[in-house]
Order: C-alpha cells, then sequence, then structure tokens
C-alpha cells in the first residue's frame, strides 16, 4: 500500500474518543509520539510530533511543530514536555522499556503519560504485521513502573469504539457499557493507562 494512501486510512486518522484522550493534556506543553496525521495537534495548542515516516510528517506539520524521531530516542531535551500522548506505539517496538525510558526523561516532574496498545485478548493485535507484541494488565504495569511512572487510572478500550453508530451520534468518549464489555473480555481492543512521571 502506498504511503500517501496508508495515512488516509481511518485508523490514522483522529480516534472516535479523541476528546476522552485529550482532556487530562489541556494547557499543557504536549509531546505526540509517533504522531501519523497530527490529530493530536488539531485538538491542543502546544504540540511537538515525532515520527519516522516522512508522509507522516508533512501532514501533521500542518498542526503540529514536527521533528523525524523515534520514540527510543526522541529528539528533545530533558524536560522539555509537561506531558506525553502515545497511542498504540509500544507494540511496534522491540525495545519499550527504552521508549517508557525516554518518555520519562523528556517529561517535566509529575508529567502525564497517555499510553496505549493493543490488549492480549484483542481479535486483531496481529492483523498489523508490523506489531511485535501485544499487552495485559500486568505487562504494561510493569512496563511503566520500570520506566519510572505510577498509574493513574487504566481501562480496556473496546473495539466498538469508532464504531459507526458512535460517530452517527457524535460520541466522542468510550462508553461505560462499551468499558464493562472490553473489561470482561468481549469486544476488547486495546489497554489505555494515564501515568504520572515519579
Amino acid at each position: 500500500m502506498r504511503k500517501e494512501k496508508y495515512y488516509h486510512l481511518k485508523i490514522h486518522q483522529k480516534p472516535q474518543n479523541f476528546k476522552e484522550i485529550i482532556k487530562p493534556f489541556a494547557g499543557k506543553k504536549v509531546l505526540d509520539v509517533g504522531c501519523g496525521t497530527g490529530w493530536v495537534g488539531k485538538q491542543l495548542k502546544d504540540v511537538s510530533g515525532i515520527d519516522m515516516d516522512e508522509a507522516a510528517l508533512q501532514i501533521a506539520g500542518k498542526f503540529e511543530t514536527v521533528k523525524k524521531g523515534s520514540a527510543e530516542n526522541i529528539p528533545f531535551s530533558n524536560q522539555t514536555f509537561e506531558g506525553i500522548i502515545a497511542r498504540d506505539i509500544v507494540e511496534h517496538l522491540f525495545y519499550p522499556l527504552q521508549a517508557v525510558k525516554e518518555f520519562h526523561r523528556v517529561l517535566k516532574p509529575k508529567g502525564l503519560l497517555y499510553l496505549s496498545a493493543p490488549d492480549e485478548k484483542c481479535k486483531f493485535v496481529w492483523d498489523d504485521y508490523t506489531h511485535v507484541r501485544p499487552f495485559n494488565k500486568r505487562s504494561m504495569k510493569m512496563l511503566l513502573e520500570d520506566g519510572g511512572f505510577k498509574i493513574i487510572s487504566w481501562y480496556y478500550e473496546s473495539n466498538l469504539t469508532g464504531w459507526k453508530y458512535f460517530r452517527i451520534f457524535n460520541i466522542h468518549r468510550t462508553l461505560w457499557i462499551s468499558k464493562l464489555l472490553a473489561r470482561i473480555g468481549i469486544f476488547r481492543g486495546s489497554i489505555v493507562t494515564l501515568a504520572e512521571k515519579i
């Protein structure tokens, strides 16, 4: 698939529950890791984005200040940001702990990290050949703690998030029923965490 088509797929546009994701980051200086099309920059004012893909950076550059860079080697100085949004990134990495340590390095004290990754029970986790591993609650907790974070909140995102009826009714959050179904393993998609630098 050509790159210009890849970044116009719905999965690379802003997620349906984007308001829920960005709410804790309002008014903060934010790093968008794996910025893709730059949907975070469309919603928040002070956003820098990194990505390894030139096609992504060209699109995101309209909405964010972008640099080419990877999650394992972030091209910013220590304690630059108050928040990081890393949505569905760590499942692509061979060394996710290195990335989380980099998140810790570039965050200011008490900085917030939104981190999500496909759960081990997600039906579609292996549909993307670039995925290296899924996560579960325990492995995500260990990863964040080893990287210097404490989890503030977590939930399972449902595969129903982004469902056509969510779009029709203009719903921009994960409904409690979707979270409940995902928690018991029905329609489970990603595990989502909000963590704080310690």
